[in-house]
């Protein structure tokens, strides 16, 4: 459903747009709420980890502290510990997200790179 995404490159699809083309290719459509600022803002980290909590906030999302089920929007930090990226936990210990390096990427959750960076998991209830 998503081997399509694969490759596709970040300024034709950052990671704010894949989650909001994932979402609806569950069925899922997310309300017009800014999202899209959060991947594209050339505001500084801080900057976007608030831009992505008002977009959580502004929309019907409910954090998730036990198994995310797909989709689920996964935050996540940057090394430095601000929130700067999503992308959608997809099942089986698996994300896919948009890097600016690579594109369009699936990874697993447990992943060294990643584990540590993950923020929190949400559930769209609207």
């Amino acid at each position: 459903m998503l081997r399509d995404l694969i490759g596709v490159p970040f300024d034709e699809m950052n990671c704010a747009n894949l989650v909001i083309n994932v979402f609806r290719r569950y069925g899922i459509t997310l309300p017009d709420y800014e999202f899209n600022n959060i991947a594209t803002s050339a505001a500084m980290a801080l900057q976007r980890e608030q831009r992505i909590s008002d977009a959580i906030g502004a929309a019907d999302w409910v954090r998730v502290s036990w198994e995310p089920t797909p989709p689920s929007l996964m935050v996540l930090r940057s090394s430095s510990g601000h929130v700067d990226h999503v992308g959608v936990y997809i099942g089986d210990g698996r994300f896919i997200h948009s890097d600016r390096r690579m594109g369009v990427i699936m990874n697993t959750v447990s992943d060294p790179r990643w584990k540590h960076r993950v923020a929190g998991y949400y559930e769209y209830t609207g």
